[in-house]
C-alpha cells in the first residue's frame, strides 16, 4: 500500500530474502502433494490445496513449480482412483482462476530466463543482461552486467570448472565453505557486483565436490540413488515425490548450504529409509 508496487506479492519479496522463496516454496510444493493425493477430499481441502498452489505460484520458484507440475502429472496417472471425473474438474476450475491473473507474472519470470541464450540484452538503468552464451565464454564483465538464475548458475559451472584446472582439488577439494573466497577472488577477477562473490554455487553436487572432492560428490550422488531405489520399491508415491523434488532443486540449491535445507533433506530423509516395501501382487508402481 506505500509503494504501489505488486512485486512485493512476488518471489523473495514475499517472504523476505532471509526466509527464502526457494525453500519455502519446497515446503509448500511437498504438503500441496501431499493434500492432492488425500483420499475423499471435503471441500475444505480443495480450498487449502488451491491456497497451497496459489501460494506455489507466487513464490515463482520455477524449477519447484516443474517439478510439483510433473508430480501432478504423474500423480494422475497412478492415483486414478482418488481423482474422480468431479474432483478434476474442480481442481482444473481452481487452478484456472489463480493461473489466469497470475499469468503475465509468471510469463515474466520464464521469459526473463530465456529471452537471450547467445547476446547480451541492454535493460533499463543501462543494466546488461548476460546471455547463455556469454556466461560462460565472455572473459570481461563490468559492475553493470546482470545474471539471471540459469546464467547465474552457468557462470558457476564454469568458474568451478575453472577451479578444477587452476588448483588441485579433484580428490581434497578446498574444505567446508574455504570455496567462498575462491568465488570471491573470481568475482574480483572478472569485475562483477560484489553481490555475486558472496553467493554459493547454487548446485549442491558442485558445492560438494568443491568443498570434498570427489568423495564428497560421490556420496551425495549415493544418498539420492539410494533415495531413488527405495521410493520405487516401496511403491510410495510422497516418498518418490520428495526425491524427485530434491534431485532437481540441489541442480539449482546448494541444499546443504541453509540450516532449513539440511532439515528438509535429512529428515525425511531419514523417515523414508524406514519405510518397507508394499507386499502387493499388484505390479503397478505407486498403487493405492
Amino acid at each position: 500500500m506505500k509503494t504501489n508496487d505488486v512485486y512485493y506479492f512476488f518471489y523473495h519479496d514475499l517472504v523476505t530474502l532471509d526466509v527464502n522463496a526457494i525453500y519455502v516454496s519446497l515446503f509448500i510444493a511437498f504438503a500441496f502433494i501431499n493434500l492432492l493425493i488425500k483420499k475423499n477430499k471435503k471441500w475444505f481441502d480443495f480450498i487449502c490445496i488451491s491456497l497451497l498452489f496459489g501460494f506455489l505460484i507466487l513464490l515463482s520458484s520455477k524449477n519447484v513449480i516443474i517439478i510439483t507440475l510433473l508430480g501432478v502429472f504423474i500423480s494422475f496417472i497412478f492415483h486414478r482412483t482418488i481423482f474422480t471425473k468431479k474432483n478434476t474438474i474442480i481442481a482444473l476450475v481452481g487452478f484456472g482462476l489463480l493461473i489466469i491473473p497470475l499469468g503475465s507474472k509468471i510469463k515474466e519470470r520464464f521469459d526473463l530466463e530465456f529471452q537471450n541464450t547467445t547476446e547480451n540484452v541492454l535493460l533499463e538503468n543501462n543494466t546488461i543482461n548476460v546471455s547463455l552464451k556469454n556466461a560462460w565464454e565472455q572473459n570481461v564483465f563490468g559492475h553493470q552486467y546482470y545474471f539471471n538464475g540459469t546464467a547465474f548458475r552457468l557462470y558457476q559451472i564454469r568458474i568451478f570448472k575453472e577451479f578444477l584446472e587452476e588448483d588441485n582439488i579433484f580428490f581434497t577439494g578446498y574444505g567446508a565453505n574455504a570455496e567462498q573466497s575462491k568465488i570471491k577472488a573470481k568475482q574480483i577477477h572478472y569485475n562483477l557486483y560484489d553481490y555475486y562473490g558472496d553467493l554459493n554455487f547454487h548446485n549442491q553436487y558442485i558445492q560438494s565436490f568443491s568443498e570434498l572432492g570427489v568423495v564428497g560428490f560421490l556420496l551425495t550422488v549415493a544418498m539420492v540413488i539410494a533415495n531413488w531405489i527405495k521410493s520405487i520399491r516401496t511403491k510410495d508415491f510422497i516418498f518418490f515425490f520428495y526425491t524427485l523434488l530434491t534431485t532437481s532443486i540441489m541442480f539449482t540449491e546448494s541444499l546443504f548450504e541453509r540450516q532449513r535445507g539440511i532439515v528438509f533433506f535429512i529428515l525425511l530423509y531419514c523417515i523414508f529409509q524406514q519405510i518397507q516395501p508394499k507386499k502387493s501382487t499388484n505390479k503397478v508402481i505407486f498403487s493405492d
